[in-house]
């Protein structure tokens, strides 16, 4: 039981002190375990499980901004190293895309989020947070996206015919 509370106390510290990927996988195994532990010997009280599970969101934001900072991403068509960068950190697609999700989720929400579980005395979860961080995660997306495509076009110099224009209007079609 002392263990379990003890790695529950340094774990916000040595979450902000990490620098790397590994790092914050580690710490995220680590609170893994200490879930599984204190959810077996059901011994802890509720506020114990509610920073836990604060603690593994933000264990999972920051591995998303970590990745994003690598651009490190499940990889597509035209790149493998970002594929082959989360094969060797150990990291699966799914993984990578909610970490993410996560981070693309603005601080002053994130913030909220967990204060409100808090409030109401559950541990937070990811299928809660993963909801709301979702629209921002792909309002993100489509603006690098665009940033992308602008880009290419303005480095490219456009000669000749084209047998494929690209519209992308601001408006939905039914």
């Amino acid at each position: 039981m002392s263990n379990a509370l003890a790695i529950l106390d340094t774990a916000h510290r040595a979450l902000a002190e990490a620098t790397t990927v590994e790092a914050v996988l580690d710490m995220r195994a680590k609170l893994d375990a200490v879930q599984t532990y204190m959810q077996q010997t059901k011994r802890f009280p509720i506020e114990k499980l509610v920073a836990l599970a604060e603690l593994k969101a933000r264990a999972i934001r920051k591995l998303g901004d970590m990745l994003k900072a690598e651009d490190m991403h499940g990889g597509d068509r035209s790149s493998s190293s970002s594929a082959s960068s989360l094969k060797r950190h150990g990291i699966p697609h799914n993984a990578s895309s909610e970490a993410q999700r996560l981070a693309a989720l603005p601080d002053d929400d994130f913030e909220q989020l967990l204060a409100a579980a808090r409030e109401r005395g559950e541990p937070i979860t990811l299928v809660e947070l993963n909801a709301l961080a979702k629209p921002h995660a792909a309002k993100a997306n489509k603006k690098k996206k665009h940033k992308g495509i602008a880009d290419r076009a303005s480095r490219s110099e456009i000669e000749g015919q084209f047998a494929l224009i690209y519209a992308d209007p601001p408006w939905k079609f039914d």
